[in-house]
């Protein structure tokens, strides 16, 4: 949404030597992220779910464009950090999970992964704000479901990290 700014202070960052990192969505115009992609040092790019349908039911956007971006930069050689949120009965089904897997082994220059833990961290703020939390009574993982999920994606020969 504001693409010029993150481009000059991006740029204005590199002049000065500092290490520039954007985490995103990943959902932009092909052009936006081909031009940021020129002077940024590491994405931290968010993948939520694969299935087109279930993308747009939980975030309102198509998934099409973001993997298309994904592959963009992956296929251009940038350094790249996925960011998985882990979001119990949503993202953490067997079917994402598989289907996450899957695209992940059509990249090659993927070679870290963050399995970022859903919370319930925020369900005070929504209360005091007035604002319906939709997450409900939904639990955080265990730390037993979150390290054999950290097992299953190094068995892609990754870095996984649970948090990030």
């Amino acid at each position: 949404m504001q693409s010029e700014f993150l481009f000059e202070i991006a740029q204005k960052s590199k002049q000065k030597g500092i290490h520039t990192c954007l985490d995103t969505t990943g959902f932009a115009p092909e052009k936006t992220i081909q031009k940021i992609s020129e002077i940024i040092d590491c994405f931290l790019f968010d993948i939520k779910l694969i299935d087109n349908d279930l993308h747009k039911k939980y975030t309102g956007v198509s998934v099409d464009g973001i993997l298309k971006n994904l592959k963009w930069i992956d296929q251009n050689h940038k350094n790249i950090i996925l960011r998985f949120p882990v979001i119990p009965g949503i993202t953490n089904t067997k079917k994402n999970i598989s289907e996450l897997k899957s695209f992940i082994q059509t990249l090659k220059n993927i070679h870290q992964i963050d399995l970022l833990p859903f919370h319930t961290i925020s369900k005070s703020k929504y209360k005091r704000f007035n604002k319906e939390y939709k997450m409900g009574d939904t639990p955080a993982l265990s730390d037993d479901d979150l390290l054999l999920l950290k097992s299953e994606f190094e068995e892609l020969n990754m870095k996984v990290s649970i948090g990030g």
